[in-house]
């Protein structure tokens, strides 16, 4: 379930930053079709660009964590999974070593029986 979740939030934060980009690149072509340009709108664009930079390096690195976070669970999940294994395995072969052994007794009890039987016919 964890993984599942982590899953999501890497989907949301994806198509974050891909919208992030994406109007980095429509206010980059607005920006060029510009003929002209004063100070005022110059530094305006700038500190737009600056902060929708911050804003990608940001969410990159959410997503960097969040499949780094996405990793390290599909490791222990599987882990989980080989110990679950290994469980079963072992409780497999204590049940067939239980049954074994009350096969060899059951075994001995009639051997026991048969014995018994068989001193009292001829005698």
């Amino acid at each position: 379930m964890a993984l599942a979740a982590s899953q999501r939030r890497l989907k949301e934060k994806q198509a974050q930053l891909e919208e992030l980009k994406q109007k980095l690149r429509e206010c980059e072509t607005e920006f060029r079709s510009r003929k002209s340009l004063t100070r005022g709108d110059l530094w305006l664009w700038q500190q737009y660009r600056f902060r929708l930079d911050a804003e990608i390096k940001e969410c990159a690195g959410i997503v960097s964590r969040i499949q780094s976070k996405i990793d390290r669970q599909r490791r222990e999940l599987v882990d989980r999974s080989k110990e679950r294994e290994l469980l079963e395995k072992y409780r497999d072969n204590q049940k067939k070593a239980f049954e074994y052994a009350q096969k060899q007794e059951e075994q001995k009890e009639f051997d026991e029986i048969a014995t018994t039987r068989y001193k009292n016919k001829s005698m």
